[in-house]
């Protein structure tokens, strides 16, 4: 990219969330939306940018999954968690090199397909990681699959995917369990902490901000039972 272009993927995040954002079920998607917001990354990088045009500071330097950092995957080499027992993988759409000399246009070859690699928990790795995915509750991903009877099986809209880490170990989920990560509450507001600080040190949130994450933070970890 140009010097003077910076790109930042927020990753895990669907569409838009509200920063107050709960993962509210949806009566058309299978699981419950994905809570998490870019508002506290965009408010730094506005900032940022500000200052860029103003003064000449340059912002932070571009945040993306990439194939040489590993953060990108090819689709079939894609390995997903068991989450209830199956993997957690959604319906991706498959694009092709038309030739449009032809009618109807012929199809060609299949365009190379990278996605976000997932680690043990099925969060999407590279971009900016903010605080809440960094230190995670449970598998935070922007997508959705359809219900039963809303055309099962494909992607609704917008929607992002919310599933909370089982309290206990289980045989029907490879992630580790909320127990597991995590000692108390204390431990996991600690490290949300930790995490914030870390992205207001790289000018990716404003100081001000990390006090409103860490409130949010504390009731999702309350409303999942984390003493």
């Amino acid at each position: 990219m140009p010097d003077n272009v910076r790109l930042y993927f927020i990753t895990g995040t669907q569409h838009f969330a509200n920063w107050s954002a709960t993962p509210a079920e949806k009566t058309q998607t299978v699981y419950p939306n994905d809570p998490l917001s870019a508002t506290p990354i965009l408010r730094a990088l506005f900032t940022d940018m500000k200052a860029w045009v103003a003064d000449g500071t340059e912002p932070p330097a571009s945040r993306y999954p990439n194939l040489t950092d590993g953060t990108l995957t090819p689709l079939a080499d894609q390995v997903y968690p068991k989450i209830e027992g199956k993997p957690l993988a959604p319906k991706y759409n498959v694009l092709q090199v038309m030739d449009y000399s032809t009618q109807p246009p012929a199809r060609g070859e299949t365009y190379p397909e990278p996605v976000p690699t997932v680690d043990a928990d099925d969060n999407p790795q590279g971009g900016v990681i903010q605080s809440r995915l960094a230190v995670p509750l449970g598998t935070y991903e922007g997508w959705n699959p359809r219900a039963k009877g809303y055309s099962a099986g494909e992607l609704y809209t917008t929607n992002g995917t919310f599933i909370p880490f089982p309290a206990e170990a289980t045989k029907t989920d490879s992630r580790k369990s909320l127990a597991e990560h995590y000692a108390d509450k204390a431990d996991y507001l600690a490290k949300v902490k930790a995490a914030a600080e870390d992205l207001v040190n790289d000018r990716l949130m404003l100081k001000e901000d990390v006090a409103t994450t860490l409130k949010y933070a504390e009731r999702d970890a309350d409303s999942l039972g984390l003493k």
